[in-house]
């Protein structure tokens, strides 16, 4: 993939199913971390709820926290474009389409962490929900209320 910023395979199998596996968290990583980075600095708050998301949500355990880290740090330098991520990330669960819904969940909460939907964040937010043929009344809705 050419997607994977030159990392090795971290905690994933180097069969089908880990390369699946890895190529969805650096795509999963990757729409966020260009997602935050959209609006300039990353807030405290929004840290906490990537770190949450890893933790919690998601329960990784440290090797595949490191893996995504160094995912989400290369790709806020990375001139892979958005759109590139959310592509593969569409393909990759093609079949699993709830996970669509989910990723759009995580960015909206991301997007309103620090209480400001800015433009550069609500301008990705549409290009992902176009890409992926969400409905966007939510996103909408949410931007006419700031």
């Amino acid at each position: 993939m050419q997607l994977v910023f030159g990392l090795d395979w971290g905690p994933f199998s180097k069969d089908h199913e880990g390369e699946a596996q890895r190529d969805i968290f650096i795509c999963t990583f990757s729409i966020i971390s260009k997602l935050v980075a959209s609006d300039g600095e990353l807030s405290p708050k929004e840290l906490k709820i990537i770190d949450e998301l890893m933790k919690k949500s998601l329960k990784l355990d440290d090797e595949k926290r490191k893996f995504v880290t160094q995912v989400f740090n290369a790709s806020r330098k990375s001139e892979t474009a958005f759109a590139a991520f959310v592509l593969r990330y569409k393909e990759l669960l093609s079949k699993k389409t709830e996970m669509y819904t989910w990723l759009s969940e995580v960015l909206i909460t991301l997007s309103m962490a620090d209480g400001v939907f800015s433009d550069p964040e609500f301008l990705l937010m549409e290009e992902f929900f176009d890409i992926l043929s969400l409905d966007k009344e939510k996103l909408i809705q949410l931007k006419s209320s700031k």
